[in-house]
């Protein structure tokens, strides 16, 4: 079962981790960007799989920073081999969300980056998990603004996770009385010293 959305089937029981990037050096490893996800989990995950090309694949190791991941799967040993994966999407069954849950628990608290719309078929399964704080929504720069997916941040909380919201000052006053604060962490730049402190007094005011 799945949805069409740009072309391409979103299935309501894959749970997306990341895309495959493009090689990297000549022994097979290739470049992961992960949805969200520990990288290292990766090499956990059971049963692990490609979209666009189809197939099961087992993770050999993970190595490098959690925001440049490189990972080497078994029996793709060249530069050529992992060409060939390049751009495609990571995903595991709904049977492999105990694995997030896991990590959710030994990290005590965990912030998941859902990056995208065709990541929403998942919100439901992805609010479920045991040990989540909170949920860093990425709208993509070829939708609409952050602040416009108001009913969307308004169902996050309703299911008791908190958000994290990149603002400006000036938006802070509009997402404090259409959310929860006690459910909200702020990113904001201030352009000054004196800026911040005003934000941050009339935080202490309103909360």
């Amino acid at each position: 079962m799945g949805l069409r959305r740009r072309n391409r089937t979103i299935h309501k029981d894959r749970v997306y981790l990341g895309r495959l990037i493009k090689p990297h050096a000549l022994s097979g490893e290739i470049k992961f960007n992960p949805f969200g996800c520990d990288p290292g989990m990766l090499e956990n995950v059971s049963p692990l799989r490609l979209e666009s090309p189809d197939r099961e694949v087992e993770v050999e190791y993970v190595r490098g920073s959690d925001n440049a991941p490189i990972v080497k799967f078994r029996g793709v040993d060249n530069r050529e081999e992992s060409q060939k994966l390049s751009g495609a999407l990571v995903w595991t069954s709904e049977a492999g969300l105990p694995a997030l849950e896991e990590e959710a628990g030994y990290l005590g608290h965990c912030v998941y980056h859902l990056d995208g719309p065709e990541c929403l078929v998942h919100l439901p399964d992805i609010c479920s998990i045991k040990g989540l704080d909170c949920i860093q929504w990425v709208h993509g720069e070829r939708n609409k603004p952050f602040i416009e997916w108001m009913d969307l941040l308004k169902e996050i909380q309703s299911r008791g996770v908190a958000l994290w919201i990149p603002c400006t000052p000036e938006q802070i006053p509009i997402y404090h009385r259409e959310l929860k604060p006690n459910l909200l962490f702020y990113e904001c730049w201030a352009s000054n010293r004196k800026e911040g402190e005003e934000v941050l007094r009339w935080l202490e005011r309103n909360t």
